[in-house]
């Protein structure tokens, strides 16, 4: 696909929030009773989690809202049991799916086989096979390779498991665990990294029934019934991030539909921009961006990776040397997030070096087009088109650019809406 863009001016309005979405699915799935879970983006990874969700057994159905295209689901939760001896969980793409679901299946069944692309099956689940032989769990699976077949089941009691690899397994346990007959802990044995997702969750599951006590290394969890709930998904602040790029590098933009007070660890990326002297500001509840002359920042992306792309793109084009650091679980994403952003930004023309938790980014005053690809990561295609404004009279030939059908299937029609340009 080419892309190209003079500037980007208008209203854009932000997708739903995917990490909200895949918690109250779930959530709703397990639970008695109907919810009504409202604003939906039906992403690839959100299908994925749509799916396995009604192989455990919830009836799930899909409407549709004409404001901005919108879907609604209601969700009746299971009961109790799916009829299915050892189902098969097919996760696509979609690392919430793998990571939340394991141990959600495994407080349900005895047997339980996963599987998904092949790139998926190259994202360390190490602390969940670890804790899963304490709990004499049978993990079986080619390394780094689907299917994962499953044997064993999971009983109350504590449940000690590293932070470092994802706090996505810490979620995936707080979804399973009230599941059980007895009171469970949680014990987070180091660090914990994107503690703001784990907040998250224990967002959502009171939502719906469900209280979790506790925080950073230690978490208490007792038996209880999901209840149903209606939720009204909000926007997300990580894709937010490509239009703040797209306004402070080629225009004015108003981004409608954030929650300026959201729990999304990803909302930093408002005072990351402001403190590169971008003009970022609200009007009631309309977030502005508009072209800025960036200088250079240091950031730790430790609590918000899913950044890294869009401030290395920006960072590309302010003025001075910024750093990205604290990002080694990047290279544990849908490509490996430094080498491939990397990459990328310097065949455009910028000058990044790759460290071994980041990168060093020498500001430039402009990009060049060129022939590059996303690697089929849908935040590097994002990152690609969001850049294009800066791109005086070429444009970016970008392969693979349909991976942004993992998380914003529209995005190619708001970017053309902001004014870019893109021929098939």
């Amino acid at each position: 696909m080419q892309l190209s863009a003079t500037q980007f001016t208008g209203n854009a309005f932000v997708p739903p929030s995917k990490s909200y979405a895949h918690r109250a699915i779930i959530a709703a799935s397990l639970a008695y009773g109907t919810s009504l879970i409202k604003n939906i983006d039906l992403s690839n990874d959100i299908l994925a989690t749509i799916q396995a969700m009604r192989t455990l057994g919830a009836k799930i159905t899909v409407g549709h809202t004409e404001e901005h295209s919108r879907s609604v689901l209601t969700i009746t939760g299971r009961n109790n049991h799916s009829g299915l001896q050892i189902p098969l969980i097919d996760c696509h793409e979609s690392g919430s799916t793998l990571r939340f679901l394991i141990p959600v299946v495994l407080s349900l069944y005895k047997e339980a086989v996963f599987t998904g692309s092949p790139g998926l099956a190259r994202r360390s689940l190490a602390p969940y096979q670890s804790l899963f032989r304490q709990k004499s769990i049978l993990w079986k699976q080619q390394p780094k390779q689907f299917p994962i077949q499953l044997k064993g089941q999971l009983y109350a009691g504590d449940f000690p498991i590293s932070g470092k690899v994802s706090s996505q397994l810490i979620s995936g346990l707080m979804f399973a665990l009230p599941l059980l007959e007895a009171t469970s802990t949680i014990h987070v044995t180091d660090a914990l990294e994107s503690k703001n997702y784990v907040m998250l969750t224990m967002d959502v599951l009171q939502r719906f029934g469900i209280t979790i006590r506790g925080e950073d290394q230690f978490y208490e969890i007792n038996p209880e019934f999901y209840h149903s709930a209606d939720f009204q998904v909000e926007g997300d602040w990580s894709q937010a991030a490509f239009l703040l790029i797209m306004g402070v590098l080629g225009g004015r933009i108003a981004i409608h539909g954030l929650n300026r007070n959201s729990n999304q660890g990803d909302r930093v990326i408002e005072s990351i921009l402001t403190a590169m002297n971008g003009k970022i500001y609200w009007e009631k509840n309309v977030l502005f961006a508009e072209k800025s002359e960036l200088k250079a920042v240091s950031v730790d992306v430790s609590q918000c990776p899913d950044l890294a792309p869009a401030l290395a793109g920006v960072m590309a084009l302010a003025r001075g040397r910024s750093t990205i650091k604290g990002g080694k679980r990047l290279r544990d994403k849908e490509s490996d997030r430094i080498s491939s952003v990397v990459g990328l930004l310097n065949q455009l023309g910028a000058v990044v070096t790759e460290t071994e938790e980041g990168m060093i980014i020498d500001g430039v005053p402009t990009l060049h087009g060129a022939s590059i690809s996303s690697h089929n990561d849908h935040r590097l295609a994002m990152m690609a088109a969001s850049l294009s404004a800066a791109i005086s009279g070429e444009k970016i030939d970008l392969a693979q650019a349909s991976a942004v059908a993992k998380s914003w299937p529209d995005f190619y029609q708001t970017f053309k809406k902001l004014g870019g340009q893109c021929n098939e």
